[in-house]
């Protein structure tokens, strides 16, 4: 489909660069700093594709750091119609290494926030870190004698995580379909931090950590790949794409279908299989009424499911064809729960947007968009392949949107759940 008249008019030509810093403040990583970067190549005028494509070339590169010890580097490349043929080409590589990734458990077991002390439940995430937070003096609770002790990383892990997927698509029906192969290479190193030194918690300069719920996990054999290991697998998707641009839709149908085959074969820990099926759709609905607003109603609905002995670190992972998105929980899937809060063997989600555009300005040289949204999120998590639309956990909230130069979106979204309120302030929109 053709990028709409009154997008296209603002259409930069030629090479440009958008950015942001990112400085902020987490409860699980501390203070952190960083930047986004995404540099653009749109071509000019002429070029047989300016019409059709959001641009010829996009290169994201960010990195943060926290206080916490937390380290993310991610670069992207992202190349529609190499050559003015019909392929794209998408590299997505990263780095991160983290003493604070989330492990709340698997499927039903994990939707509690239970405290390991006591057995008692919280409905708010804030008092249940409280309660891990508490001491437990030396000879007691299988505290060693002589000390204290505490439970406030039990939902955490220490993880080192490199990885790369390269992937090829071929457009077919004029753009509108793509069959898709790829193949990722990942290398995970897994650190259990059960008896670790954590200071100042609960008045106490330094206390040492009772055993994690990832630690209970794998004694138990719940839990799978506890010493990491190799994640690799080759990538089959194929995507029907009928979206007017891409980074920002107005109307259209976007429709994936993804798998992941890892094997033993591939140099891989384990071997499972990954499906993950997801539909989303976008209307304007003043699309007759102003050129300069859109009031767009957007909604997604995803399911996915796993097969096999599948690794841990593995389970959130869903798979889009893009690239993948850590779920159930944050920006990308279910805004208002943490990170990767609700996690199992098959997982739906369902997302609903409206999303109002309704100004536009040229400043220094630069078209800017500014919007609001609101929006609603809902998902679960299953222990196996199956469908059941009870006990769902809701988020919803509001966001700020800024759309620079067309194809770069800022949000900065609040989301709250019965758990927890937490602010976003990303690139890009969650679909």
């Amino acid at each position: 489909p053709f990028i709409p008249d009154a997008l296209l008019k603002d259409k930069r030509e030629g090479r440009y660069t958008t950015g942001i810093p990112a400085v902020g403040w987490d409860a699980e990583e501390g203070f952190n700093v960083g930047a986004f970067l995404e540099l653009y190549d749109n071509g000019s005028k002429d070029d047989p594709f300016f019409r059709t494509t959001p641009y010829r070339r996009k290169i994201f590169v960010g990195g943060v750091v926290t206080t916490e010890k937390v380290f993310r580097l991610v670069g992207r490349l992202d190349w529609p119609n190499i050559a003015d043929s019909p392929y794209r080409f998408r590299i997505d590589a990263r780095f991160a290494k983290s003493r604070s990734r989330n492990y709340f458990g698997v499927g039903k077991d994990g939707e509690k926030l239970r405290s390991p002390l006591t057995g008692q439940t919280f409905r708010q995430f804030s008092d249940y870190q409280d309660d891990l937070d508490t001491l437990v003096p030396g000879g007691s609770a299988g505290c060693p004698p002589g000390g204290m002790c505490t439970y406030a990383r039990y939902n955490h892990y220490g993880e080192q995580d490199a990885t790369a997927i390269v992937s090829l698509e071929r457009d077919m029906l004029g753009g509108l379909l793509r069959p898709q192969l790829g193949f990722q290479v990942r290398w995970v190193g897994v650190q259990d931090l059960s008896g670790d030194r954590v200071d100042q918690v609960g008045g106490s300069a330094t206390a040492r950590e009772l055993p994690t719920r990832l630690f209970q996990d794998c004694q138990l054999g719940i839990a799978e790949g506890c010493g990491g290991g190799w994640d690799n697998f080759v990538k089959l998707g194929l995507t029907w794409d009928s979206r007017d641009f891409a980074p920002n839709p107005t109307k259209g149908i976007l429709a994936e279908a993804s798998s992941a085959l890892s094997a033993k074969a591939f140099g891989s820990l384990r071997g499972y299989q990954r499906f993950t099926f997801s539909g989303s759709a976008y209307r304007d609905l003043f699309e007759s009424l102003d050129t300069r607003q859109n009031l767009i109603a957007a909604g997604r609905f995803t399911y996915h499911m796993v097969f096999g002995d599948v690794p841990f670190f593995a389970l959130p992972k869903l798979g889009f064809n893009d690239y993948d998105r850590d779920g159930l929980g944050g920006f990308l899937t279910l805004r208002g729960l943490k990170n990767s809060r609700l996690v199992g063997r098959s997982d739906m989600l369902a997302n609903a947007e409206l999303r109002w555009f309704f100004t536009e300005w040229n400043l220094w040289g630069q078209h800017l968009r500014p919007g609001l949204a609101g929006f609603v999120d809902t998902g679960r998590a299953f222990d196996d392949v199956t469908v059941d639309f009870r006990g769902w956990r809701f988020g919803a909230g509001a966001g700020f949107r800024l759309a620079w130069n067309l194809a770069t979106l800022v949000s900065f979204d609040l989301g709250a759940s019965n758990e927890d309120t937490i602010f976003y302030m990303e690139l890009g929109t969650q679909f």
